[in-house]
């Protein structure tokens, strides 16, 4: 499981992971600051989510003020997209 916690920097905040992986500055998810890389790494984990409500307590996409009202139709396309690659 990621750490989702503020004790350590998360994926957006590491210039070294946006270089190696543009993905990882790419928000989805501005009130939580959920990266796109976050989302495909959660659904392409050794044990995928089964929903959208465990994407959501893995990355926390659709937990924050918005309650996922903002771009939370993306959100949704990705994990579909994840789960027809047989990633989600």
């Amino acid at each position: 499981m990621p750490n989702l916690g503020e004790a350590f920097p998360r994926p957006y905040q590491r210039a070294d992971l946006i270089v190696a992986d543009p993905a990882y500055g790419d928000i989805v998810r501005h009130c939580e600051r959920v990266t796109r890389g976050e989302i495909r790494d959660a659904l392409a984990a050794t044990v995928p989510p089964g929903s959208r409500d465990g994407l959501r307590r893995r990355t926390r996409p659709r937990g924050g003020r918005c309650q996922g009202f903002y771009r939370g139709a993306e959100v949704r396309e990705l994990y579909e997209r994840g789960a027809e690659m047989g990633t989600g």
